[in-house]
C-alpha cells in the first residue's frame, strides 16, 4: 500500500466519531444548527421566486447551501447522515462493536434534534417577533417548502413513501462520500474542499431528502401555520427518509468504499526461500 493511501486511511479512521470520545452533546446540537442554517439562508435570496421548486430557484439556493457542511466537515462535528456511512467503517474494520455503532447513532439523533428544534424555535421567534406578528416571505417559503416534504407522498401512499426512501437514499449517497473527501483532504487545498461542497450542493438542486434537514424544517414549518400534523410529518416523510439514509451511507456509500480500500491492498508476495 502507498503511504499517501495509508495515510489517508489513517486519517479517516482516526477521525470517526468512535475514535473521539471526547465530543460532547453540545457539538451534536451544534451541527444540526449549522445544517438548519445552511438550510434555511438559500431561502432568503430565492425569496421573491415564483416558486422554491423551480429548477434555477433551487440552483441558487444550493449554491449556499454547503456553507453549513463545510462548518461540520471542518470542525470536526457530527452530523447524523454522515455518521450513517463513516462509522460502520470502524465495525467493519473490527475496531469497534455494533453496540458503539448503535449507541453513536442514537445520541447523534438526539443531539442533531435538540439542535434542530433550538435553531427552528429560535428562528420562529425571530421571523414572527415572538408569535406578534406574520412571518413575512420567508415564512411563506418554510410553510411551502415543509409542505412539499409531506403532502405529495401522503397523497401517493404507498409510492410516496417509496419515493420519500428513494430521494433519502440518492441524498445520502452524495453527503457520505463529501464528508468522507472533507476527511480525507486538506482544505488549503481549493479544488478538492470544492469536490466536497458539491456533495451537498447536489442532493439539494435535485430536491433529495436529508433526515436532519427535515428535523428543523418540518417542525418550523407546523409552528407557521403549515397543513401538516406530527403524526404525517413522521409517517410521510421522517421515517423513511432516515430509513433511505441508513441504506445510502451504509449500503452504498461504506461498503463501497470498505471494497474499494480492500481491492487496493496488495496481495501479499511469498517468500523464496534460499538455500547455501
Amino acid at each position: 500500500m502507498s503511504d499517501s493511501l495509508r495515510t489517508q486511511r489513517n486519517r479517516l479512521r482516526t477521525s470517526s466519531p468512535l475514535a473521539q470520545p471526547n465530543l460532547s452533546m453540545r457539538s451534536r446540537i451544534f451541527s444540526s444548527a449549522a445544517v438548519s442554517q445552511a438550510r434555511c439562508l438559500p431561502l432568503a435570496p430565492v425569496s421573491h421566486c415564483w416558486c422554491l421548486r423551480r429548477p434555477m430557484c433551487r440552483f441558487v439556493g444550493a449554491l449556499v447551501f454547503p456553507v453549513g457542511f463545510a462548518i461540520i466537515v471542518i470542525l470536526g462535528l457530527e452530523l447524523l447522515t454522515s455518521n450513517f456511512g463513516i462509522v460502520p467503517l470502524a465495525v467493519l474494520a473490527r475496531r469497534a462493536m455494533l453496540n458503539q455503532l448503535l449507541s453513536n447513532w442514537a445520541w447523534v439523533f438526539v443531539g442533531n434534534f435538540i439542535g434542530a428544534l433550538i435553531y427552528a424555535a429560535l428562528l420562529y421567534i425571530t421571523l414572527t417577533e415572538a408569535g406578534h406578528s406574520a412571518a413575512g416571505v420567508l415564512g411563506d417559503q418554510i410553510r411551502a417548502l415543509a409542505e412539499a416534504k409531506t403532502l405529495p407522498y401522503a397523497q401517493n401512499g404507498d409510492a410516496g413513501l417509496l419515493t420519500a426512501f428513494v430521494k433519502a437514499v440518492l441524498c445520502n449517497w452524495m453527503v457520505c462520500l463529501g464528508a468522507i473527501l472533507g476527511k480525507l483532504i486538506d482544505f488549503d487545498d481549493g479544488p478538492a474542499s470544492s469536490a466536497a461542497g458539491s456533495r451537498s450542493f447536489s442532493f439539494f438542486t435535485l430536491g433529495f431528502e436529508h433526515s436532519v434537514v427535515n428535523l428543523f424544517v418540518i417542525p418550523l414549518g407546523i409552528a407557521l401555520g403549515a397543513r401538516i400534523t406530527v403524526f404525517g410529518w413522521w409517517y410521510w416523510n421522517e421515517t423513511p427518509v432516515l430509513i433511505g439514509n441508513v441504506v445510502g451511507g451504509l449500503a452504498i456509500c461504506g461498503s463501497s468504499l470498505r471494497d474499494l480500500q480492500a481491492r487496493r491492498r496488495p496481495r501479499s508476495r511469498p517468500t523464496s526461500r534460499h538455500t547455501v
